[in-house]
């Protein structure tokens, strides 16, 4: 399949699947919302994923669990909808190496994309190694930042 970008028919389907919130409208769908959004992340996640190896060769590379899923997981959560109208990339080692290790994530929605870098998990203690590299290495830091 070649890359065709994701549409706003795509995201307009996506966000009538979160609305309708029901199983069988998203088996009826799942194939377009598919072809027209997770395919085309899935394409981007594994053109950026020789850059991403330069970054951190031990990050998770496989598009196929790089990309957000559709169906949400609600076990733990009070919001109960079943479907989500957002996907993302996500560049991080896998999970059982998650812990401290920054991740980094591209994102559609209906209204905007982001990205960006951050922490999943982390401590108290670990965000105060953090300040304190940021002190200690401020020059460097805001050097970095004057490059982007």
């Amino acid at each position: 399949m070649s890359y065709n970008g994701i549409t706003p028919e795509a995201m307009w389907l996506l966000a009538q699947n979160k609305f309708e919130n029901s199983k069988p409208f998203y088996e009826e769908h799942k194939e377009e919302i598919k072809a027209g959004v997770t395919v085309p992340l899935r394409q981007i996640a594994g053109e950026l994923s020789p850059l991403m190896c330069e970054i951190d060769e031990m990050m998770n590379l496989d598009p196929v669990r790089m990309v957000s899923r559709v169906r949400r997981d609600t076990r733990f959560s009070k919001n109960k909808n079943l479907y989500r109208d957002n996907l993302w990339v996500m560049f991080q080692r896998p999970k059982r190496e998650w812990q401290f290790h920054p991740c980094m994530w591209f994102e559609v929605s209906q209204d905007c994309f982001s990205y960006g870098i951050g922490n999943y998990e982390t401590t108290p203690a670990m965000m105060e190694i953090y300040r304190q590299h940021l002190v200690k290495y401020e020059q460097e830091f805001l050097e970095a930042v004057k490059a982007i």
